[in-house]
């Protein structure tokens, strides 16, 4: 008869030491829908400074001109903070926009100044600004993950200001593309 290699005493001091590294490792692993907030953000952010740096440039309005300042400004700090945590929870984020959002990009660096604005207003305003929020929302509320539930209700707050500010700007320049909410829909 063979005996095992591992002695009662060493059996029990093996468990204790994969006991006090294996939750260490585990907090830092993410569940799918976690991971998949964190690389829906890194996109979604990365699609706000690319076509806001468009923006920039091309819009006609200074009131879009502003907005897409402040969303750069901003969406380089999210990333910033973004870049860290996903190092942390070992996830990968993508380096780029959405095949979507890139077409919407080439879409809006063919137009310059009132059609720009137009656009603008409509694919980084409106129902994209919406979509974000009601992610950060749902992560704020619901994430297992204390740090991404912690980043989530940070960004909220900016995300929400992002998002009253482009219906705000897009009730004067680009009517048709206010997103309507219950505080933003137009009145009759």
């Amino acid at each position: 008869m063979k005996r095992s290699l591992l002695t009662p005493c060493t059996a029990i001091v093996a468990a204790a030491v994969m006991a006090l590294h294996l939750p260490a490792f585990a907090a830092e692993t993410l569940n799918a829908t976690d991971a998949k907030f964190l690389q829906q953000a890194a996109q979604g952010s990365q699609f706000g400074i690319e076509a806001s740096e468009l923006a920039a440039d091309r819009a006609d309005d200074s009131g879009v001109k502003k907005y897409a300042k402040l969303t750069i400004e901003d969406n380089k700090r999210i990333d910033e903070t973004l870049k860290r945590l996903a190092d942390k929870k070992t996830v990968k984020l993508p380096a780029n926009p959405t095949a979507e959002q890139q077409g919407q990009i080439k879409t809006m660096s063919a137009l310059k100044g009132k059609d720009f604005d137009v656009a603008y207003l409509k694919h980084v305003g409106g129902s994209f600004q919406f979509e974000q929020l009601e992610s950060y929302k749902r992560t704020a509320e619901r994430s297992i993950d204390v740090d991404v539930r912690g980043f989530a209700r940070t960004v909220l707050t900016t995300v929400n200001a992002h998002y009253a500010m482009a219906n705000t700007l897009a009730k004067d320049v680009a009517p048709e593309t206010v997103y309507p909410s219950k505080d933003t829909a137009t009145r009759r």
